[in-house]
């Protein structure tokens, strides 16, 4: 597929628009079925129906996923306010329309990719970079597919490092404030926002701006401040602790760990994740690059894989996080100027077949499969990388390679309700590998529906399987982009 020389930047970012769009709205619809959807779903609902009754924190309505289950939102107030909006028109269980949101934002994040990588690369390359983010399987599976709140997050995170690399200092800070108005796992990026701003405009010119975003965050934030009270208002600001400690059914090494040994390692999690942001930050410093602008989102991809790595939510959608800024890295690493090709097509085909498989098969919850269903969503685990590593057929090899184990993990994680494997004869197998007995954790989650060793075994490989290769796959990204010096001015990437 070639870029016609008359082809104007509005008839690309109009043909974006429309590509992305119908994709998302198509995968979408295979995904719809109440009560099997997304857990996160009853939370999206839930933070609308405080709204409506006035509580403007999960603390004041513990709506999760079950009834009683009570955890503080780490949404933002314009997510709830937004999520509001959404229950008052279209009510309760219309999961489609809840998804809506995020399907329009990643439409928008395409057309950022387009936008972020022109400051960088030539129009083809840009172009390329952008039906990358819009095709990607990790993409749609949370926009299309989820609906998941982290796409509205990164479309303000991309805008606000868009106008700030435009020196549009006001703008850019009204975006990333929004973000944390959104969700404040933002906060993740900020170390790297205040690096940037310190290399390329000095001390005192970065704490202008720190302060420039802290003081629109509180602006956005005293209504909400003056409707819920100061005291409540403090988990919007802080973030909530339910961010800092592991989730049950997560691949973080903290569940892992517990899982096989029964020995509980929560107590490290914060101080964990706290060092190895803190030696991230750091790395900056000893990995500086000449080009700002590039390391400014080479550190955001640090960032995001450091904290997946030590967090203890890590699941198989959470790469999405760090996909969008790695995209540039990628950007520098072509190998070939033919971008998309027949293979291309190719891949892309077995990223949209995985997808459908999922959309249609696929459900949250225990529920009773085929065996042809647990065949194709098989089918799907195997095609999902496979696609992938197509689509980056021009990128080098270490990178594709990486991102593709990365691919894999999640989508083996979020099968891991269908246990595939179960299809195989492993019987023997199990026997000589499985001890239920010394996973007692385990058997307590999961013990009302693992009836055998070889499902235990099939369960296993699904979920600790797909945790050691995540592991895998994000310190080997870490080691990649650490490597890559990438200290290319902008004029020589243009060319």
């Amino acid at each position: 597929m070639k870029i016609k020389k008359e082809m104007t930047e509005k008839q690309i970012v109009v043909f974006l628009i429309i590509i992305s769009y119908l994709t998302r709205i198509l995968i979408s619809q295979f995904f719809v079925m109440f009560p099997y959807i997304p857990h996160d779903f009853y939370a999206y609902v839930g933070a609308g129906k405080c709204m409506v009754e006035s509580k403007y924190l999960m603390i004041d309505c513990p709506i999760w996923v079950s009834p009683g289950a009570e955890k503080i939102t780490t949404y933002g107030p314009f997510f709830s306010t937004l999520m509001m909006i959404w229950y008052s028109i279209f009510g309760e269980y219309n999961f489609f329309m809840f998804k809506l949101p995020a399907i329009v934002f990643d439409v928008l994040n395409t057309l950022m990719i387009f936008f972020i990588s022109r400051k960088f690369f030539n129009q083809k390359q840009s172009f390329y970079l952008s039906l990358l983010y819009c095709f990607s399987f990790i993409v749609l599976y949370n926009s299309a597919v989820l609906g998941n709140d982290e796409v509205i997050s990164i479309f303000f995170i991309l805008s606000g490092s868009y106008f700030l690399i435009n020196k549009k200092f006001l703008l850019s800070a009204v975006f990333y404030a929004t973000s944390l108005m959104f969700k404040t796992v933002g906060l993740i990026i900020l170390p790297a926002v205040f690096y940037y701003t310190l290399k390329k405009y000095g001390f005192k010119n970065s704490i202008k701006y720190a302060v420039l975003i802290c003081a629109i965050y509180f602006i956005f934030l005293s209504p909400f401040i003056y409707l819920a009270g100061w005291e409540k208002s403090t988990y919007y600001i802080f973030g909530s602790p339910d961010a800092l400690q592991q989730t049950g059914g997560a691949m973080s090494f903290y569940n892992i760990f517990a899982y096989v040994t029964d020995v509980k390692i929560d107590f490290l999690l914060a101080p964990l994740l706290t060092l190895s942001l803190l030696t991230t930050v750091c790395l900056f410093f000893l990995y500086s690059l000449k080009n700002r602008e590039i390391e400014l989102f080479r550190n955001f991809a640090l960032l995001w894989t450091v904290a997946l790595l030590f967090s203890g939510e890590l699941s198989g959608p959470y790469p999405y996080l760090i996909f969008p800024y790695l995209l540039i890295i990628l950007g520098k690493n072509f190998e070939s100027k033919e971008l998309i090709t027949r293979r291309w097509f190719f891949g892309l085909s077995l990223i949209l077949i995985s997808l459908l498989i999922l959309s249609i098969i696929y459900r949250w919850g225990t529920i009773q499969y085929t065996i042809f269903d647990r065949v194709l969503l098989l089918t799907a685990v195997i095609l999902a990388p496979l696609g992938t590593y197509n689509i980056l057929h021009n990128v080098k090899k270490n990178y594709k390679l990486v991102w593709t184990v990365i691919i894999l993990a999640s989508i083996m994680f979020e099968e891991l309700h269908a246990a595939p494997l179960v299809i195989l004869p492993m019987e023997k197998l199990a026997d000589k590998l499985i001890d239920t007995s010394k996973m007692k954790i385990v058997m307590e989650l999961y013990g009302d529906h693992i009836d055998s060793k070889s499902k235990f075994l099939a369960y296993g490989i699904f979920y600790g399987g797909a945790a050691v290769i995540m592991w895998i796959g994000l310190i080997c990204l870490i080691y990649l982009i650490l490597k890559d010096r990438m200290n290319d001015d902008l004029k020589t990437l243009q060319n």
